[in-house]
């Protein structure tokens, strides 16, 4: 097997922190951490600008990144826009965990796109967490804290009715 470059993706004006492909593989969404969500023609790397609702109603295969429309609603009033360390859809599509800079686990509907969206949290961790990843089922949670060393499996059993979530 060899690796042989092909395109590369130029224009963040810091360090890239997370990237998803779209459904059909045309295109790349990417974060960094000047908090810029940028869309990329794939396998070109040619940049794509947002000429409205096009990239938007982009469907993507997965969602790790932790700025975009689907995930507008997970950042608190009070972030720094750093807080938040990991985003993760569930398989199906309805729900969205992050895990973030004070050792909190958050479950949320997705798409979650209003202020203040209701959430269930769950803390284990000793401190931050570094990451978080649905199952390939969609029935658990794996969190992998930033310095304790541990890695937690959380149940999502019935966590699919928000009705009874307190918004924070």
């Amino acid at each position: 097997v060899r690796l042989r470059q092909i395109g590369c993706c130029r224009g963040h004006g810091t360090t890239v922190t997370h990237i998803d492909f779209s459904l059909d593989g045309k295109m790349l969404m990417s974060n960094c951490a000047a908090r810029e969500c940028l869309f990329w023609e794939m396998p070109s790397g040619r940049r794509l600008t947002n000429d409205g609702a096009s990239l938007a109603e982009s469907q993507w295969a997965s969602w790790t990144c932790v700025l975009g429309f689907p995930v507008i609603g997970i950042w608190p009033d009070d972030s720094d826009g750093s807080d938040i360390n990991a985003v993760h859809r569930s398989p199906d599509g309805n729900l969205v965990v992050t895990a973030d800079d004070f050792g909190m686990l958050k479950l949320f509907n997705c798409p979650c796109v209003v202020e203040d969206a209701p959430f269930q949290a769950a803390g284990g961790h000793c401190s931050h967490l570094a990451s978080a990843r649905f199952t390939c089922d969609g029935t658990a949670i794996v969190s992998c804290g930033g310095t304790d060393r541990a890695i937690i499996r959380w149940s999502v059993e019935e966590a699919r009715a928000f009705d009874a979530f307190r918004p924070r």
